[in-house]
C-alpha cells in the first residue's frame, strides 16, 4: 500500500511537471489579427458556441460603416442636384457618381452572399439594368460600373438640359437605393466574416492536432483557404501564417515524449471534472440513500463513490497517456467495469486498521437484545438453499448493493 501511495505521488509530480510542457495549444488561446483585440475561442478552443462577434468581424463592420458614410455623402449631393438642377455643378455631380462607384466596388468585395438574398447586390444590379437598356447606355456588369456609366454620360460635352436633369434624377434614385442597401447589409457582412474566421481557425486546429499526432498535413494552407471560402483570402493567409509560426516554434510535437507530456497535462483538469460529477450525483441522490441505507450507510457509500469514480478513471488515463491504450470505445467499456469492481470491493482493499476504522464509522450499527435470551435453535444463513453454488458470496452481495445504490442515484438524477 505504501508503494502504491509513493507511485501515486510520483505520478502527480509528473503531471504537475508536464503541465508546463510545450504544445500547439497556443492556437487555442485568445488571439486575433486585429491589434488591441483578441478572440476568445471558449474552453475547447475551437470557437464553437461563440456568440460574440470576432475581432475581424468587428473590423469588417467598421470598414463597411465607413463606406456607408461615404455613400450617404454622395447621395446627398446627387439628391440636391436632382432637386435643384439649375444650382448643381456638373463636375461635383460627376465626382459624387465616381465616389458611389468606388464605394460600391469596395462593398462588393466585403459582402459575399451565398445564395443571393432578396435584397442582394446582384438583385439591385438586375433592377438597374433595364433603365440603362432603355436609355441606350452600356449595360453595367456591377453597380460600380453603372455609376461610372452615368458619370461618363454627364461628362459628355453638348448635353441638353433635359437629358442632364434626367441623369440627375436617375443618379439620385440609384444612390438612394445603394445607401438603403448598405444600411441593411452591415450585420450580414459581420456575420459572414465571423463564420470565415471561425472556419479557418477550426481548420488550423485540425492541422495542429495532426502535427501533434505525428502526421503533419502538407496541404494545411489549402485546407484553411477552403474552410474560409474563396471570398476571404486575407483571413486564410493570416490563419495559415499563424499556424506556420506555431509549427516552427514547436518542431517536435509528434514525438512520443511530447505526446506523453501533453496527455499527462490534461489529466488534472479531467480529474477535477469527474470528481465534480461524482459530487453532483451524491448531492442529488443522498436522500434516497438515507432512506435505503440509513445515515451511516449513506455517508459511507457517498464517500466511497467520491473516491472510486475518479480512482477508477485515473489508472486508465495514465495508461493511455503512457502507452496510447486503451483508446476510443474500449475506455468506455473498461471504466464502468473497474468502477463497479472498486465500488463493490470498497473497504476490502484498505489495510487492516483502515478497514476496521471504516467499519466502525460507516458499518451497520450492532444489534442488541436488551438483556433478553434468544430462544430456539439458531439456523445458519441460507440454510434453506439446497444448492451451495447458489448461495450469494459476500462479493456478490456487495456488487448487488453497489449496483442498486448507483441505480437509485442515477434514477434520482
Amino acid at each position: 500500500m505504501r508503494c502504491l501511495a509513493l507511485l501515486f505521488c510520483a505520478l502527480l509530480l509528473g503531471i504537475t511537471a508536464a503541465a508546463h510542457a510545450d504544445s500547439l495549444a497556443d492556437l487555442r488561446r485568445p488571439s486575433s489579427t486585429i491589434p488591441g483585440c483578441v478572440n476568445d475561442w471558449w474552453p475547447l478552443g475551437t470557437g464553437s458556441g461563440m456568440t460574440k462577434p470576432t475581432c475581424e468581424g468587428k473590423a469588417a463592420l467598421a470598414e463597411w460603416n465607413e463606406h456607408v458614410a461615404a455613400v450617404n455623402a454622395a447621395r446627398d449631393t446627387l439628391a440636391n442636384a436632382s432637386s435643384w438642377p439649375k444650382k448643381a455643378a456638373p463636375l461635383a455631380v460627376v465626382d459624387a457618381l465616381r465616389a458611389c462607384a468606388a464605394e460600391a466596388d469596395a462593398m462588393t468585395r466585403l459582402y459575399h452572399p451565398t445564395p443571393a438574398a432578396p435584397h442582394d447586390l446582384a438583385v439591385v444590379l438586375m433592377w438597374m439594368r433595364p433603365w440603362f437598356e432603355s436609355a441606350k447606355l452600356p449595360i453595367p456588369d456591377t453597380i460600380g460600373d453603372g455609376f461610372r456609366t452615368l458619370a461618363a454620360a454627364l461628362a459628355k460635352p453638348g448635353l441638353r438640359r433635359r437629358e442632364r436633369n434626367s441623369l440627375y434624377n436617375q443618379a439620385a434614385v440609384f444612390a438612394t437605393h445603394e445607401s438603403e442597401l448598405a444600411a441593411e447589409l452591415g450585420s450580414d457582412v459581420e456575420r459572414q466574416t465571423d463564420n470565415a474566421v471561425r472556419a479557418a481557425h477550426f481548420a488550423a486546429l485540425q492541422a495542429a492536432v495532426a502535427a501533434e499526432n505525428g502526421h503533419p498535413q502538407r496541404g494545411a494552407g489549402a485546407a484553411i483557404a477552403a474552410a474560409a471560402g474563396p471570398d476571404h483570402p486575407a483571413i486564410a493567409r493570416r490563419q495559415t501564417a499563424q499556424l506556420a509560426q506555431s509549427l516552427a516554434a514547436h518542431p517536435n510535437q509528434g514525438r512520443y515524449q511530447a505526446r506523453t507530456r501533453r496527455a499527462l497535462a490534461t489529466i488534472p483538469d479531467a480529474l477535477i471534472g469527474i470528481t465534480a460529477m461524482a459530487l453532483i450525483l451524491v448531492v442529488v441522490g443522498f436522500r434516497r440513500l438515507v432512506d435505503r441505507l440509513g445515515i451511516r450507510g449513506a455517508v459511507g457509500f457517498s464517500l466511497l463513490l467520491l473516491i472510486t469514480l475518479p480512482a477508477s478513471w485515473l489508472p486508465l488515463a495514465l495508461l493511455h497517456a503512457v502507452t496510447g491504450w486503451p483508446d476510443g470505445w474500449l475506455v468506455w467499456l473498461l471504466w464502468p467495469g473497474l468502477f463497479v469492481a472498486l465500488l463493490a470491493l470498497g473497504p476490502r482493499l484498505l489495510p487492516g486498521r483502515l478497514r476496521g476504522g471504516w467499519a466502525v464509522l460507516f458499518g451497520p450499527a450492532p444489534q442488541t437484545t436488551h438483556g433478553s435470551i434468544l430462544a430456539g435453535r439458531a439456523r445458519p444463513p441460507f440454510a434453506g438453499i439446497s444448492n451451495p453454488r447458489r448461495r450469494p458470496t459476500p462479493l456478490r452481495l456487495a456488487t448487488c448493493r453497489a449496483a442498486a445504490a448507483v441505480f437509485i442515484m442515477t434514477a434520482t438524477y
